[in-house]
């Protein structure tokens, strides 16, 4: 009997309180710091950036094979060439025995 007057109790308290949190019609502000809006834009750029790079963290992408030669000399020579021909891309030389190979640009899309 005790118990069951108990379990009236709590459920009648229950439903006051529920009653008077469905009425009120408060609002809540929410005052943020400016500075949140460009930290979550650098943080999207960084993501963005993620997404493009391996596991290894290179950069997925390709460059442009020019040549592949046997002479150090003529490689060199349409290196310099390329950059100045194209100065705003980037030119790379690389040595795979027996071949020197030029490469221009860092491209991310074809």
């Amino acid at each position: 009997m005790r118990l069951l007057k108990l379990t009236r109790l709590f459920i009648l308290l229950f439903c006051c309180i529920a009653a008077t949190t469905l009425q009120a019609n408060d609002s809540i502000i929410v005052k943020k710091d400016a500075r949140l809006d460009l930290l979550s834009a650098k943080q999207a750029l960084i993501n963005k950036r993620s997404l493009m790079m391996t596991s290894t963290g290179l950069y997925k992408g390709f460059r442009l094979q020019v040549v592949s030669t046997t002479s150090r000399d003529n490689a060199q020579r349409i290196k310099t060439d390329l950059m100045n021909k194209f100065p705003e891309q980037k030119s790379y030389l690389s040595f795979q025995s027996p071949n020197f190979k030029v490469r221009i640009g860092n491209f991310l899309k074809k």
